[in-house]
């Protein structure tokens, strides 16, 4: 692995796992809400996160999603997995890519103001 594709899997991590982390994210068709509902992730009527899914392996995922530093490490260990498994490390790349420019934009964006 060389250090672009390096920064495209970190990029990409990075891109998915605060899409699901931020709940003022909804996506398209609201696939971003619904991919938290199904995690277990609910939300009062102030916004506020509250863990109340059932059964307990999906307040346990739950749980792990809110926080940012937790989740790094599961959505790392996937991308690794995944570049591991998948015998054609182009597909991990090229579907990895969208979301490493996603992310890179939004950085730039973000420091970009300042």
């Amino acid at each position: 692995m060389d250090l672009v594709q390096l920064l495209v899997l970190i990029l990409a991590t990075w891109r998915i796992a605060y899409s699901i982390y931020d709940d003022s994210q909804d996506g398209p068709y609201n696939i971003l809400h619904r991919i938290r509902y199904w995690i277990g992730m609910r939300y009062d009527e102030k916004n506020r996160l509250a863990v109340v899914a059932n059964p307990a392996w999906k307040r346990e995922l739950a749980s792990m999603h809110q926080c940012m530093y937790c989740m790094s490490v599961w959505y790392g260990l996937a991308a690794t997995l995944l570049w591991l498994i998948v015998p054609i490390r182009e597909v991990v790349f090229f579907t990895a890519l969208p979301f490493a420019i996603s992310a890179g934009m939004i950085l730039v964006h973000k420091f970009g103001k300042k």
